[in-house]
């Protein structure tokens, strides 16, 4: 019999492992009380895709969560990759890539929700077992440091312009010489000045704290939509595109800043289709990436009858903003004066330091970039950690040694390499294809394997005669069942098949 004094146990430090395990979990219910005692410490935490702390979403509520995981950083690549691969064939590829990752993306929270998974990392446990589990938490940590490669850069970029617009209005120089060179201070070192900031956002201890940070990202995309479409709408107003080459002389625009000057040549040469088009393949990989954390938005739905066409309207969301990011962002970047012959990886760039629209959005990027660089290495953390030690903080020390050698890695990438639209192109291929292309595709034909393949055998030595027309059909669907199985299997493989191409196809540059 209880006794009336009996109090509910509430465990110390004391008690070791069973108060850090309490703890952790009691941490998972507070997020969402479907998850409890059920989600593995790796999992994407659902309060990072949510707008409250609430279990459950409105189904526009998920549409916008897919949308804005899925708009970010790549947005001022679009027009160098549109350049690099031709208009038509840019848009082909928008549509196209957008159609296969929905696909697969569609596979993955299929199987996530049948197997009763809420982190891609795990079903795969199920289907390849520990190494399995294990490679793939390895991918999925690599596509988030690679893109925070990218953030890097663009912080970068970002950092160096605005210190070199604000020295020009202070003094009237120019506080470099040049860019990217080493024999001056450039680019190349304020890297190795942000990697202390950089390093102090990243050991937080509590995932409220990124939340917060973050908590104005929707109005820095929103932003960066509006000015990309702008500089593309004036171009359009004021510029004539044409197919055909014309040549421009620099003498006729007689005016210094390109931008503010409507006496430049309006005749501007655009290109349809381009043999490289395979750099935007990666950079759309890139941009529809959602696979390894669509579980648990998904899950979040308040409908779960209507999720697949939540998400299939998440994805035409994000494919038409990108449509008319990637189309009047090029035609912005190849008139309204600029020089034509290149678009630059970051778009941004081709303003001057100090032009005043330009270096607004510069602050605007910086800023974004400056909270959402912590909170995806916080994912990072989070799965890598939670993987091995069951929780997001071992200790102030793992943390830190975390910090150190991711921050260091970025910082190095953005000083010696700093071209964002070959990062991002490079990380989409090869991650992509893990997890957008094969871990979907095996999903599907381990999942969808007939139960009597294994039981079936064509050199049984037992016969047996049918005595009705029944009893042969019956017979033969083990057979049939199998054969149409290994079709869609092989379909299916096409998938992947795609994801080696768009790998192969960024090493190839003519």
């Amino acid at each position: 019999m209880d006794s009336p004094s009996r109090t509910p146990f509430s465990p110390t430090h004391k008690d070791g492992g069973i108060y850090h395990k309490i703890k952790y979990y009691d941490k998972l219910s507070t997020v969402n009380p479907d998850l409890s005692l059920k989600v593995p410490a790796h999992v994407f935490n659902p309060a990072m895709f949510l707008f409250s702390h609430a279990s459950k979403q409105k189904s526009w509520m998920t549409i916008f969560s897919l949308w804005n995981t899925m708009i970010g950083s790549t947005v001022f690549t679009m027009p160098w990759g549109v350049e690099q691969s031709g208009l038509i064939m840019a848009i082909i590829q928008i549509i196209l890539i957008g159609i296969i990752t929905w696909y697969t993306c569609y596979l993955t929270a299929k199987y996530c929700k049948q197997e009763n998974e809420d982190d891609v990392v795990n079903l795969v446990g199920k289907m390849w077992g520990k190494k399995g589990q294990q490679i793939t938490l390895i991918m999925s940590c690599s596509v988030l440091v690679g893109a925070t490669m990218a953030f890097n850069v663009l912080i970068n970029s970002s950092f160096f312009n605005i210190l070199k617009g604000l020295g020009k209005w202070i003094s009237g120089s120019e506080i470099s010489s040049c860019d990217d060179c080493w024999d001056d201070f450039s680019g190349r070192y304020t890297p190795f000045i942000l990697m202390g900031l950089l390093i102090f956002l990243l050991n937080f201890k509590e995932k409220s704290t990124y939340i917060k940070l973050n908590s104005g990202g929707i109005f820095f995309v929103f932003a960066n939509l509006i000015f990309l479409i702008s500089v593309g709408i004036r171009a359009l107003i004021i510029n004539t595109f044409t197919t055909h080459h014309e040549s421009i002389e620099n003498d006729d625009k007689k005016c210094d800043d390109d931008w503010n000057c409507l006496k430049h040549n309006n005749k501007v040469e655009i290109t349809l289709f381009k043999s490289d088009f395979f750099m935007l393949s990666g950079i759309l990989t890139f941009s529809y990436f959602l696979h390894n954390c669509i579980a648990i938005i998904m899950k979040n739905n308040e409908h779960q009858e209507k999720n697949n066409r939540d998400l299939a309207l998440g994805y035409v969301a994000a494919a038409g903003s990108y449509m008319s990011i990637a189309v009047i962002g090029y035609f912005g970047f190849k008139g309204n004066g600029f020089p034509q012959k290149n678009i630059s990886q970051n778009a941004l760039d081709m303003f001057s330091p100090t032009n005043p629209l330009a270096f607004i959005v510069r602050i605007i990027l910086f800023t974004q970039m400056l909270t959402v660089y912590p909170m995806i290495l916080y994912f990072v953390r989070t799965q890598f950690f939670g993987f091995f030690y069951g929780t997001d903080y071992p200790s102030k020390k793992h943390v830190f040694i975390m910090s150190i050698i991711c921050s260091s890695l970025t910082t190095i990438v953005a000083s010696v390499y700093p071209n964002v639209g070959l990062i991002v192109g490079f990380v989409g291929a090869f991650c992509g294809l893990y997890f957008a292309y094969i871990i979907p595709v095996c999903l599907h034909i381990h999942f969808t394997k007939p139960k009597e393949f294994n039981d079936y055998s064509p050199y049984s030595s037992v016969m047996k005669v049918a005595d009705t027309e029944e009893e042969m059909l019956m017979s033969k669907k083990p057979e049939q069942s199998l054969a149409k199985w290994k079709i869609d299997a092989v379909l299916h493989s096409s998938i992947i098949v795609f994801g080696f191409a768009v790998v192969l196809f960024q090493f190839l540059k003519t």
